[in-house]
């Protein structure tokens, strides 16, 4: 199960959203279920807001203007089940670590 959270620096919802994102890493996190924060901003920008904000969660990079999945507005948001479909998208910011998903995900990477 791959969790995408696609986002940046710059963005309001995208920030408000990492906390309640990262508690959700840390609590459920596990073989079967991969977590992926993408941004296309440079790896500098990207680790300075983490350890300004004492965050560990996974970020990649990617091209400018190359973020994946048709990306329309950030935050975006995946979950991928293990043969490729896309089980859940959402777009803006939301509370992550809710009692609700993390049992989705458990269920899902059971």
């Amino acid at each position: 199960i791959i969790f995408i959270n696609l986002w940046n620096t710059w963005c309001g919802p995208c920030v408000w959203e990492m906390s309640s994102m990262q508690n959700l890493f840390n609590e459920v996190r596990n073989d079967n279920l991969v977590f992926l924060f993408v941004s296309d901003e440079d790896q500098e920008t990207l680790r300075d807001f983490l350890r300004s904000r004492n965050l560990n969660l996974p970020v990649y990079t990617v091209s400018k203007g190359q973020l994946p999945l048709g990306r329309e507005v950030v935050p975006m948001t995946y979950i991928i089940y293990k043969d490729g479909r896309t089980v859940y998208k959402f777009v803006g910011s939301a509370v992550w670590d809710t009692p609700e998903i993390k049992i989705f995900l458990k269920e899902l990477s059971k």
